[in-house]
């Protein structure tokens, strides 16, 4: 009876170390997955052709085709949010404050949406973000909260 209420204490002390410890792995993994993200046309999904190309927000946006381009400039707002994370993955713009209430952020208080490190200002917004379908994430971060969080450095 005795080794068995030792087992127990050995496991209950144990089991919070393997947790965060699975936590903090998932968190690098998460975090190098966000630096290592590859800019996709924002009209097809695919592979980016640097030949093709037109200017956005100040940046060059890239696409799979010319065909592309025409049905980017025919809906810039179906498109947006796409072209805004390519422009942020591709090193035209950075992060400068949270894309959903556009305070300073705060460390600690990240996640990633599409392959990319969002930094946030609160557990509120965390909390909005991570309750979000991933369609729903793009569109919070990069769509409606690209001028709140990110600034394009002119080419």
């Amino acid at each position: 009876m005795g080794g068995a209420i030792k087992m127990r204490k050995i496991i209950s002390a144990l089991l919070p170390v393997a947790l965060l410890s699975f936590f903090l792995v998932a968190a690098i993994a998460a975090e190098k997955n966000a630096e290592t993200a590859t800019p996709l046309c924002p009209v097809t999904g695919k592979a980016i052709n640097k030949n093709v190309s037109t200017d956005y927000h100040g940046g060059k946006l890239y696409f799979s085709s010319a065909d592309c381009v025409k049905k980017f400039q025919d809906n810039v707002e179906k498109y947006a949010a796409k072209a805004n994370l390519q422009l942020v993955v591709t090193g035209q713009a950075r992060q400068t404050a949270c894309p959903i209430m556009g305070k300073p952020v705060v460390s600690g208080k990240s996640v990633v949406v599409s392959g990319v490190k969002v930094d946030l200002c609160c557990n509120t917004c965390l909390k909005k973000i991570t309750k979000a379908n991933p369609k729903e994430q793009l569109e919070m971060v990069f769509g409606k909260g690209f001028d709140k969080g990110y600034t394009v450095k002119k080419t």
